[in-house]
């Protein structure tokens, strides 16, 4: 966090990729986020799918405590109106939605969180074609604005990039569980003695 969050006081682009486990990932996006509003900007959080809609306004419903402006395909038009003029009437605000809505006309722009950066639903094939990827990248630019590229297993592009040009934040992990292996060599049955035992120790048998 402490790294997302340096010289936030200075507007400026600055890119970094965010790699972990998505609960990790995500409590550093709300967690700058709620930086970046602090200082009277706005957040724009983009996602690749909408069903990943409610979720997302959920989270940062309970983190920041107050709704965000969702937008996405499957809006009426009536809804989609009200959206705009939300954007369009008041900052800082979060807005939240999958691709199109790198395109809205946000004020103050202080962050652009992009997560699930590695998925394709960010590329549009029919005209107009675009990367949202690649527009993020753009409007935070132009912006001044902070850009999180956030995945678990980011494109091997996008990692180098990261690497090379020093963005990268790798949050870790929990250890895995530990392992033993058993070596059932000459046992033809469907698991090993071993295994059964601890089997039935785990489940008291």
């Amino acid at each position: 966090i402490r790294a997302l969050t340096a010289d936030l006081s200075h507007p400026g682009f600055a890119p970094f990729l965010l790699t972990g486990p998505a609960d990790r990932r995500a409590a550093a996006i709300l967690a700058l986020s709620g930086e970046v509003l602090s200082r009277g900007r706005s957040v724009l959080a983009l996602f690749p799918e909408i069903g990943m809609s409610r979720s997302v306004e959920e989270a940062y419903a309970a983190r920041l405590g107050e709704g965000i402006v969702l937008l996405h395909g499957r809006m009426t038009e009536r809804a989609r109106e009200e959206a705009r003029r939300r954007i369009e009437s008041r900052a800082p605000l979060v807005v939240a939605g999958p691709r199109s809505a790198v395109f809205m006309p946000l004020r103050e722009l202080g962050l652009i969180a992009l997560d699930e950066e590695a998925d394709e639903s960010y590329r549009q094939l029919e005209s107009p074609a675009y990367d949202a990827r690649t527009a993020a990248w753009m409007r935070a630019e132009a912006s001044g604005a902070r850009l999180v590229l956030a995945a678990e297993a980011p494109r091997v592009e996008t990692y180098e990039r990261a690497r090379r040009g020093g963005w990268l934040i790798e949050i870790p992990g929990p250890p895995p569980p530990p392992a033993e292996v058993v070596d059932d060599r000459g046992f033809r049955g469907l698991l090993a003695p071993a295994v059964v035992e601890r089997i039935a120790a785990a489940v008291g048998f």
